[in-house]
């Protein structure tokens, strides 16, 4: 076993060889000191055998493991442009669809071209009745199918709506008015007129072929609180 002595003068020999102040490289002498350390100090003999490393117990680092493609060199120009189309192209694109969307309603999930209306319509009736609300909540833009795509055209529409708005004598109101004029805007005025008057057609067009009848009522009672 080498003994103190010995390496203390093996140290020497290797500090005159290697030392900056003699022309030496300085990371080699750092090494060096460092193994000297390691072998004369008990200290930093223990946290060698303990931990591998003569300072102690090192800091714990953390990584993420990628795909050797993706930090390969080689594809670096691939993994460029991927990136850049993921940045430039698509999730602009992206915001710019979520925008729109979320950009066509006000509050409570209503179209702004629905209350735009709303505020037109109202603002020619001073005094409101039921047989007006019910016009201006019929031209809602809810009731318009390339406004809202839940709405569902029954294939009796053309057969049994003429025969329920022939039954229902508030619909047929001749006015040049628009949107009452509107096909969307006669269906969905008499089916709120049927359902609110318990007449339906021979098969039961029910209000929810048009939209939904929570929504529907929602919308009522804000026309009425205008």
């Amino acid at each position: 076993e080498v003994t103190v002595a010995e390496i203390k003068r093996a140290y020497r020999e290797l500090s005159k060889k290697h030392h900056p102040d003699r022309g030496g490289d300085p990371e080699q002498f750092k090494e060096i000191s460092k193994a000297y350390k390691t072998l004369t100090d008990e200290e930093a003999k223990n946290n060698w055998k303990q931990y591998g490393n003569p300072d102690g117990r090192g800091v714990t680092h953390f990584g993420i493991a990628l795909p050797k493609w993706l930090v390969d060199h080689k594809n670096s120009v691939f993994v460029l442009l991927a990136y850049a189309g993921i940045f430039m192209i698509v999730l602009p694109v992206i915001v710019c669809v979520w925008w729109q969307k979320s950009a066509r309603y006000a509050g409570d999930h209503i179209l702004i071209e629905t209350a735009q209306l709303y505020y037109i319509l109202l603002g020619r009736t001073p005094n409101m009745i039921i047989k007006r609300a019910l016009m201006i909540l019929g031209s809602s833009m809810e009731f318009e199918k390339t406004r809202n795509p839940a709405i569902i055209e029954c294939p009796s529409d053309n057969t049994e709506l003429p025969k329920l708005i022939k039954d229902l004598p508030d619909v047929q109101e001749k006015t040049k008015e628009r949107p009452f004029q509107f096909p969307y805007s006669l269906k969905a005025r008499a089916l709120l007129h049927s359902h609110l008057q318990r007449k339906f057609t021979a098969n039961n067009v029910p209000l929810r072929s048009m939209i939904s009848f929570r929504n529907v009522f929602f919308m009522l009672y804000s026309v009425c609180l205008i």
